[in-house]
């Protein structure tokens, strides 16, 4: 019998603080590969991530990271990589999205293979969103001014909490020491080591041409989209309530304002519709009496929700690489309106699994959603169609077989 292939998955998603959708796929994925035969270790750096001193750890790594290093490795997590790569001695190492490119480094030092799991844009722009200081998205650090960026975030944050000293004080510093560094210097080295990996994976086509024209290697991107399972996914099992659904959290990119004036509209027609949002939300964040605000739901309540609305918004604002919440729903034969950033046109395909409205315009979304709750044939037809491309474009199944045939060629095992 063939020895089985052995797989060191690392990443930040592995932590159980980390929000989102990215630990589902994480989790899924290291799943799948051990029912593939694969011998799957796990590994993360956050030292002392769940004690009292964790989030200082890590806001001092960050400032170092972000303001005084002209490297995006940190030595301490290279030497933590290094050691566990010794240890484990693993025939390849999937990442999926750490820090920074510490892993690649130390897998490099290693003589080991390594497939980096790109799923947001860290490699281009240090705030991580492609999302600019004028509210615009960008292309890249090539071609825009990065620290006037993170210079308004920082002056926005302390803005929106002027009562926090120790913020103020940080945000002070931030922009002392922005001032003097170098993030060009920074970007351009965090580019080589990602070309140094062995195989980059993207969602998308457009996340693919964002990459190659900030100079990384496009001989070694590979795209592969998430998935989901579509038996998890209760396809007319629940009786559909007329409820929109928004599961971002109040998130500005999310675009949660959107949402709220969206509820605000319909509510005044409809006084019957239920507008739901899920996820975190502080006190002041819930500034309308129009919508209901569960909290942060386990997953299958989630999905019940889902399977249960008429209609899902997302009315994302920055270059979305991938939505989970709207595949999720699609799954569920409930369609999404949605603002056309990113992918979300790739993944709904407009009039398809839902409809696809101009960023900010809130009277064409929220006359989208109102034919979703008004007209049963138009939301039967959608409904339909929104399953039906869900499960055939983005299987998790496919994606397992990819990634299994990619392994594999970078192994020579096949």
């Amino acid at each position: 019998m063939a020895e089985k292939i052995k797989v060191l998955y690392t990443g930040a998603v592995l932590r159980r603080d980390w929000p989102g959708g990215e630990p589902i796929i994480a989790k899924e994925t290291i799943e799948e590969l051990k029912k593939l035969g694969y011998e799957v270790d796990t590994a993360f750096y956050s030292p002392g991530y769940d004690s009292k001193i964790s989030k200082k750890l890590d806001i001092i790594y960050s400032f170092l990271r972000n303001f005084c290093l002209k490297t995006d490795s940190f030595r301490p997590a290279v030497a933590y990589y290094r050691k566990i790569i010794k240890l484990k001695n693993p025939d390849i190492i999937i990442s999926q999205y750490d820090y920074d490119t510490s892993i690649i480094e130390a897998a490099k030092l290693e003589n080991k293979k390594i497939i980096v799991y790109v799923h947001i844009w860290w490699p281009i722009c240090p705030k991580i969103t492609l999302y600019t200081h004028d509210k615009r998205i960008c292309k890249g650090y090539l071609n825009n001014n990065c620290k006037k960026c993170i210079f308004s975030s920082l002056s926005e944050e302390a803005k929106r909490n002027k009562n926090d000293k120790k913020l103020l004080l940080g945000a002070i510093i931030s922009r002392f020491f922005l001032r003097y560094s170098n993030i060009k210097v920074k970007m351009y080295n965090r580019i080589n080591k990602l070309n140094s990996s062995d195989l980059i994976i993207v969602y998308s086509e457009e996340m693919k041409k964002f990459f190659i024209s900030n100079d990384i290697n496009e001989e070694k991107i590979s795209i592969l989209s998430n998935g989901i399972n579509c038996e998890e996914f209760a396809y007319n099992k629940y009786d559909r309530q007329k409820i929109v659904l928004y599961a971002g959290g109040a998130n500005e990119l999310k675009g949660y304002k959107f949402f709220t004036k969206i509820a605000e509209n319909v509510k005044k027609a409809y006084p019957e519709i239920r507008f739901v949002a899920a996820g975190q939300f502080r006190d002041l964040d819930k500034n309308t009496k129009y919508i209901e605000y569960p909290g942060i739901l386990e997953r299958d309540k989630l999905i019940k929700l889902m399977c249960m609305s008429r209609v899902t918004v997302v009315p994302s604002i920055w270059n979305e690489p991938f939505s989970m919440v709207t595949i999720e729903s699609m799954a569920c034969g409930t369609p999404v309106v949605a603002f056309d950033v990113g992918i979300l046109k790739e993944i709904i395909g407009n009039e398809i699994g839902g409809f696809i409205v101009p960023t900010g315009d809130v009277k064409q979304a929220t006359q989208k959603v109102i034919d979703l709750l008004n007209n049963d044939d138009l939301f039967e037809k959608i409904s339909k169609n929104a399953r039906e491309r869900a499960c055939r474009f983005y299987s998790n199944i496919n994606r397992i077989t990819s990634l299994d045939k990619m392994i594999k060629t970078i192994t020579g095992s096949e």
